[in-house]
Parts: C-alpha cells; sequence; structure tokens
C-alpha cells in the first residue's frame, strides 16, 4: 500500500500494520516496524510519527543503528528528524568498542547526556566481551561534533566494588 505523506523523501517504512491519518498527517505504527532516515534504521516495537507536530514518540522498546552506533532502549521520544530526543533505560555501543548503559539520555542536536551510566570497552563480535571492569559516572556528555567524552563525578569499579574517584575527566572517542 503506498502511502502519500507530507514526511522528507529519505524516510521509508516497513511495518506489516500501519495506520495513516492523512487529515493530522499522522502515521501509526505497529510492533516491528522498521524505519529508514537517511542513514539511520530504527527497528520499533510500536509508535507514531506527528508530521504536522514534528514529533516522533516509541512506546516500548526500540533499537537504533546509525554507522557504527547501536542505541538502544525504551520510550523514545523526539522530533521527526531525530536530532533532539530522550530515551530511558539506554544501551549505548560506540564504534564497536566503548559501550554506555545509561537510565536515561537527552539529545539536543550534537550532545548527547547520559545519566546515572556505566562505561566500559566492549569488543563486538557477536557477543559484548566486556572486562570485569567499568565505570560508574552521574553524566557523560557527548559531543557528536567534536567527538569528544566528558564524565562528571565517575568511580572505577571492579566487578561491584568501587576503587577510585574521578570528578572529572574528558577523552576523544575514534578521533583520539
Amino acid at each position: 500500500q503506498v502511502i502519500k505523506l507530507n514526511a522528507n523523501d529519505d524516510t521509508y517504512i516497513n511495518s506489516s500494520n500501519i495506520i495513516y491519518n492523512e487529515k493530522e498527517n499522522i502515521v501509526e505504527l505497529s510492533e516491528n516496524s522498521k524505519i529508514n532516515y537517511k542513514n539511520i534504521n530504527i527497528l520499533i516495537d510500536k509508535g507514531i510519527i506527528d508530521y504536522n507536530q514534528n514529533k516522533f514518540e516509541v512506546f516500548g522498546n526500540f533499537y537504533l543503528y546509525e554507522n557504527l552506533t547501536i542505541l538502544s532502549g525504551e520510550n523514545l521520544k523526539g522530533n521527526t528528524t531525530l536530532d533532539v530526543f530522550t530515551a530511558n533505560k539506554v544501551s549505548y555501543i560506540y564504534n564497536d568498542d566503548l559501550k554506555i548503559d545509561s537510565n536515561n539520555l537527552n539529545r539536543k542536536n550534537n550532545i548527547l547526556l547520559f545519566n546515572n551510566n556505566f562505561l566500559t570497552p566492549c569488543e563486538l563480535e557477536g557477543y559484548f566481551n566486556c572486562p570485569t571492569w567499568s565505570l560508574r559516572i552521574d553524566k557523560t556528555k557527548y559531543n557528536i561534533q567534536e567527538d569528544k567524552f566528558t564524565h562528571f563525578d565517575s568511580f572505577l569499579q571492579i566487578a561491584d566494588y568501587k576503587v577510585f574517584y574521578i570528578p572529572y575527566f574528558t577523552h576523544y572517542g575514534s578521533k583520539a
């Protein structure tokens, strides 16, 4: 079925059950809907895209893949271009070798803010090969454009034991 949307021509939606309200310009998506927008691929439980109000909302789980970055979590809410959004219980895999698990994530343009998170290096080869150490961090700010991470109030943990406190530190991602 072909649906005429007032959406960007770069948007592709694949869903077994889709409802389109032409008057309101709202797309309702069912379970396992797949969305492709530019170089972003998203698999969602269910959600809505409201093009008139520039709103995208996922009810339940989502899985987002962009370049070498993977983001999964719950209850994604943002604009239709996904340059501004929030999400809960997220797992963020950066460049196939750094993993951040966070209670919530806020994105505003090129800034990602992780709150109450754990960071650990991992190698992805079909499974997570993560070490027994991690950083327990209150707040992480990642500037996408600069490829720079800034961490506030961190603890180095080995297994479940806090070993060392680091009030502030910063590092680059793949540009390092």
